[in-house]
């Protein structure tokens, strides 16, 4: 089995409030209107050594607004922004919530840890109690996750594209089988035999399995990718990354659809990051509807700096980025 002698370094909480955040650090989180992303209650109980820092994404999903002794603007395309955020940090701690907060702006802050071996990041995620259910479920899509799609492009950070057309889609499922066959007709797969999805088993919940394949049963009957179906705990980043890993050194070259769960889009991510030159991330930017899920669940954080491939070459000192900032301002 793939996952023998592999490390799951993970932590799981029966709720927030029993998470243990290390004094000296600093939480960064995005709020939304789902309960799982109120962190209310954790904020009034922390320790005062513990910065908590919300960030505030754009519309258009290209930059942040963050609030320090003044606010600041971060473009999320731009690595010397980004750079210049963290700058403001003398902590080497960090906890990203990415419950609350898109792709488009947790995904390109992973690239800028995966470049800092001297910084501690841990990704933090909330499962939802429940999913929000549609009054009319259509086409075996049974809840209201999306009110609808932007469309097939770059996530922040993430913009390399595979040439060659030798390379397999593996599409991470969740209930919206819409998504998998907009991005499946886009990316267009040279066979059938190239598509390899991957379902998240168990579940948040037992049942989850079942809705994911109902949901995607047109397109995966349709592709006959249904025969290469691969299945990962739904909540572990870990499991997730090495059977990706698995099906790349077997593969050679992956596109990678995340429109699953959020701990298997950030294995997807970190592989992207590993890999630059044989992974591309292919994603549609959905628009999430208001109320999508009820409630919170388990906590899980994920020690992802064990994933990293650090480059050294081109590790980044933050200490003489702050020093240059000092200097801007004499």
């Amino acid at each position: 089995m793939y996952l023998i002698d592999r490390p799951i370094i993970t932590k799981t909480y029966n709720n927030l409030e029993s998470i243990e955040i290390e004094n000296d650090s600093v939480y960064l989180y995005g709020q939304s209107l789902e309960d799982r992303a109120d962190i209310s209650t954790l904020i009034q109980t922390a320790s005062k050594n513990i910065k908590y820092i919300k960030l505030n994404i754009n519309n258009e999903e290209t930059t942040l607004s963050v609030h320090l002794k003044e606010i600041l603007t971060v473009n999320l395309n731009d690595e010397n922004s980004i750079n210049n955020f963290f700058s403001h940090f003398q902590e080497k701690n960090f906890y990203l919530d990415i419950t609350g907060l898109t792709h488009s702006a947790w995904a390109p802050l992973i690239k800028f840890f995966s470049k800092h071996n001297e910084l501690s990041i841990k990704v933090i995620y909330i499962e939802p109690s429940s999913y929000s259910r549609k009054l009319a479920p259509l086409d075996n899509e049974f809840y209201n996750l999306s009110s609808h799609i932007k469309g097939v492009a770059p996530v922040n950070g993430f913009h390399t594209l595979i040439d060659s057309d030798e390379f397999t889609f593996v599409p991470l499922l969740g209930f919206e089988g819409a998504r998998f066959n907009l991005i499946n007709n886009t990316v267009e797969p040279k066979s059938k035999d190239s598509i390899i999805p991957l379902v998240g088993l168990p579940g948040f919940e037992p049942w989850y399995v079942f809705e994911t394949i109902r949901g995607n049963r047109q397109i995966l009957k349709i592709t006959e990718s249904y025969q290469w179906i691969d299945y990962i705990p739904s909540d572990c980043t870990f499991s997730c990354y090495y059977k990706l890993e698995e099906i790349l050194n077997i593969k050679k070259n992956l596109k990678v659809a995340p429109i699953g769960t959020k701990p298997h889009a950030l294995a997807a991510f970190i592989l992207a990051l590993n890999y630059p030159n044989n992974v591309e991330i292919v994603y549609d930017h959905p628009i999430r509807t208001s109320k999508r899920t009820d409630g919170a669940s388990k906590v899980h954080v994920y020690d992802i700096k064990h994933l990293f491939r650090y480059p050294p070459s081109i590790n980044l000192n933050l200490a003489d980025r702050r020093r240059e900032r000092r200097e801007r301002r004499t």
